[in-house]
């Protein structure tokens, strides 16, 4: 991940505006009707030694989901293309080795830009189903495929990283169109996606995404640790009167000129350099 910039809540705003965009008018949230998900994740086999990557690359993702949002996550495994779940359960399907590839790029060759896909069918290459208050909710079960070994594409020489699962799962989760630090090339995965999703999970679906919004970051860059004790002490005495949290969500009163103070976050980069950052854990 690149793009570690901070953003205002006004940016933040504008790019979830960007993401949720489907039709003209006022732009509204578009997510998972709850914020209890299930994650189900194929079981490897033994068909390509790739698969085994993309199985470990969605674990991982699903694991970075369940620390930065507020989601609560529960995964699941199943046989290859056997995936059966009670009609309305709000479930992530991941599926290996058949990404959607379009006829003509199949032709040319050009398989890296389709390396993965988000669909509401197994194999597909549609968009995700909308369904009830307004079409702003998303219609489950929504499938996540990972490589396309599967459709026999000798010439194949494709890269899937974890970027490219946390890419999907941004669309998997609602967001229906990309922009900066949420796109095809460059900056696919940033710091501002991780606030958009948080912003959009702290929203009912529907909710008008207006300049009165209220704006949610999503956990920080840096794990606290016990070594940080002191780091903590010396920050609340430094911005006494002003809410710190060693971890989960911190959403500030007067965000643009408070920020995030919390210390699992990139802002221990710009303001925590004297108060010890360098025992801060990284974990990108």
């Amino acid at each position: 991940m690149k793009n570690t910039t901070w953003h205002t809540a006004d940016k933040i705003r504008e790019l979830l505006e960007k993401a949720c965009r489907v039709s003209a008018g006022t732009v509204s949230t578009i997510r998972w009707a709850a914020s209890d998900l299930t994650v189900s994740i194929s079981t490897p086999g033994s068909t390509n030694p790739r698969f085994k990557t993309y199985h470990d690359l969605a674990h991982q993702a699903v694991d970075e989901i369940k620390w930065r949002l507020p989601l609560a996550v529960k995964k699941v495994k199943h046989s290859k293309g056997a995936f059966e779940a009670e009609s309305g359960e709000p479930v992530i399907v991941v599926e290996f080795g058949n990404a959607f590839v379009p006829g003509q790029d199949h032709v040319k060759g050009e398989f890296q830009n389709f390396v993965a896909n988000v669909s509401s069918s197994l194999f597909d290459g549609g968009c995700i189903a909308l369904d009830g208050n307004g079409g702003k909710r998303i219609k489950p079960p929504v499938f996540v495929h990972i490589g396309h070994e599967g459709r026999k594409l000798h010439d194949c020489k494709c890269t899937v990283t974890l970027e490219t699962v946390l890419h999907e799962f941004g669309h998997a989760l609602g967001l229906m169109e990309h922009f900066e630090g949420f796109e095809n090339e460059g900056d696919a995965i940033s710091r501002g996606l991780w606030d958009v999703l948080a912003t959009l999970y702290t929203h009912p679906p529907g909710t008008a995404i207006t300049s009165e919004l209220v704006v949610c970051r999503a956990r920080g860059y840096y794990r606290v640790t016990r070594k940080l004790t002191s780091v903590l002490e010396q920050l609340r005495r430094k911005w006494s009167g002003e809410r710190i949290r060693t971890s989960g969500l911190y959403v500030p009163n007067n965000e643009d000129r408070i920020r995030d103070r919390s210390v699992a976050s990139t802002d221990t980069e710009q303001r925590g350099q004297t108060f010890g950052n360098k025992k801060a854990k990284t974990i990108f």
